[in-house]
């Protein structure tokens, strides 16, 4: 039987919470953090054991479906659905003790993105969406920014890249928002950001380097 929206929302919402436990427990203990092939990625305890948690949750449910996850996949042969999965977004905010950070789940299926649910576990605030039925934050519906003029807007940006030119790159860009918008914030979680988008916190997001279906 073909899950409705429901059930893989359902199932996005309860593996977020698995991974978020993760991080709240992770916060009270020595992390051990691994280099990653860049100076600029690293990988931590807590993301590894909050996508174990994740993908345990969603094998039980739906054990046909794939998994793409940033730290390793679940390969399933013709699976109807893909799960992407970023168990830990801003780790390195959270290695250093900044509690900005979230654990991302969302499914695609042969119509595209269905459903998803981003979790800030150190506010127990829950983003949802489901495809046609709009983005929601603990149960009120979300609205964007009313903002009509970049001057007036708060925009949030990013960059992780070892790269010379990237790196370059980005500070023109840095140039150019600072000049063009009233604040400019780097705040080290894109998922995280892309939520305060939907809840209209923040007014833009801007990132030219997310190249992985989790980002």
């Amino acid at each position: 039987m073909t899950p409705t929206a429901d059930d893989l929302l359902d199932a996005a919402v309860a593996a977020a919470r698995a991974g978020g436990a993760v991080l709240v427990e992770g916060l009270r203990r020595p992390l051990d953090v691994a280099q990653k092939t860049e100076r600029t990625s690293i990988v931590t305890w807590a993301d590894l054991t909050a996508q174990e948690a994740i993908v345990r949750v969603l094998g039980e449910r739906f054990p046909e479906h794939a998994v793409l996850g940033e730290e390793g996949d679940v390969e399933v042969g013709g699976a109807e659905a893909t799960w992407l999965v970023d168990p830990l977004d801003g780790t390195s905010n959270y290695a250093h003790g900044i509690p900005f950070a979230c654990t991302s789940v969302a499914v695609r299926d042969g119509g595209g993105l269905a459903a998803g649910a981003i979790l800030d576990p150190f506010r127990d605030e829950l983003f949802t969406a489901v495809r046609g039925g709009g983005a929601w934050l603990d149960g009120q519906r979300l609205a964007v920014s009313a903002t009509d003029a970049l001057r007036r807007s708060l925009v949030c940006t990013g960059i992780q890249s070892d790269e010379a030119d990237e790196i370059a790159a980005f500070g023109r860009r840095m140039v150019a928002l600072c000049r063009g918008c009233r604040a400019v914030r780097c705040v080290g979680s894109p998922a995280l950001c892309l939520a305060y988008v939907a809840a209209g916190r923040i007014d833009a997001f801007v990132e030219r380097d997310a190249t992985y279906a989790w980002d």
